[in-house]
């Protein structure tokens, strides 16, 4: 029998749910800013796609409103193909696996020529959002409602996501000193190609749970990561991945951030750099920086040179020697 418990106002139900229930699809016309090569910027996707989460997300669920279910983390985002403005493309989310206070969502978004109908997958990426608020079990933990498949490709998915859920929370684990480095602003300020960007989060960017959206934090995390990237590189880039996009801590309104990138590695038979940002928040009493988030993402040269790129810190040093177990 599922669990249950009494609330003063109902019995929550911990019936297992189809992941069918919480399918979710959109087509929308490419548009936002233009790259430097006429594409539509990434972030155009990512917003897009975190939504679409979110949207997945709450249909799964059947009482929604008694929730509160930030972006956790974005594995490996790759960008296989440039999009154009006026584009059509496709996204859909859908509910993988459902642990005891977490969902696994899979994204995706495709083009659709207009011309043949033909489809061409331009990103994918499985993402997980973990229950800050919600109705609690008997033991008193947070509770979502078990999942149950219906299909092959369903029941495929389900049973790759706790192997993908390891690799996680070892990637995640495998950062610990990489962020205790971090936090001495030296190893960043004095690292090859560091970038410092400060933003303030306005009403805008704030979501129904008065914290700031997932697809914000995104955007700015890229946007510092492209910026060291082109000042390491002297060329332009552009983005082939995102790898590991973590959020630690929620932003709210009026949090001034401070997002900093260094390069953490470089592929130069692949003319590829590898770049690590780290997001802060400002403490409002003493001003102190509190990790929020971090990402590794990974850029090709498109001018690339004779590339005299060395690490200049133990921070960097720690990167660069791990450059290849992140990618392996």
């Amino acid at each position: 029998m599922a669990a249950t418990i009494d609330t003063k106002e109902q019995l929550i139900n911990f019936d297992p749910l189809p992941v069918s229930r919480s399918t979710q699809e959109s087509t929308n016309l490419a548009n936002g800013q233009l790259d430097e090569f006429g594409n539509i910027q990434e972030k155009f996707l990512t917003n897009v796609m975190d939504c679409m989460g979110g949207l997945s997300n709450y249909s799964y669920l059947k009482n929604p409103q008694d929730y509160i279910l930030p972006t956790r983390s974005f594995d490996t985002v790759n960008f296989s193909h440039p999009i154009k403005a006026n584009d059509l493309i496709q996204f859909k989310a859908k509910t993988t696996r459902v642990w005891s206070s977490s969902i696994e969502s899979k994204l995706t978004a495709t083009r659709i020529s207009p011309q043949t109908g033909e489809l061409e997958t331009v990103a994918e990426a499985f993402v997980t959002y973990a229950a800050m608020k919600g109705p609690r079990n008997e033991k008193g933990k947070i509770q979502i409602p078990p999942c149950y498949t219906e299909s092959e490709e369903e029941l495929k998915d389900y049973e790759a996501a706790d192997l993908r859920r390891e690799k996680r929370i070892q990637f995640d684990s495998n950062r610990k000193e990489i962020r205790e480095l971090a936090y001495v602003s030296e190893n960043m300020e004095q690292s090859f190609g560091y970038n410092n960007t400060t933003t303030i989060v306005f009403p805008v960017h704030i979501n129904p749970f008065k914290i700031t959206f997932g697809g914000h934090t995104i955007e700015w995390v890229l946007e510092s990561a492209k910026i060291s990237a082109i000042k390491a590189t002297k060329s332009l880039v552009t983005l082939k991945t995102i790898k590991s996009l973590q959020f630690i801590l929620p932003s709210a309104n009026a949090d001034v951030l401070v997002t900093k990138s260094i390069v953490s590695g470089i592929d130069k038979n692949e003319n590829t750099v590898e770049i690590y940002t780290t997001m802060y928040k400002k403490n409002r009493e003493n001003m102190d920086l509190i990790l929020i988030s971090d990402a590794f993402t990974l850029f090709e040269i498109n001018n690339p040179a004779e590339l005299n790129i060395q690490p200049s810190t133990d921070l960097q040093h720690l990167l660069f020697n791990s450059f290849d177990n992140r990618w392996n």
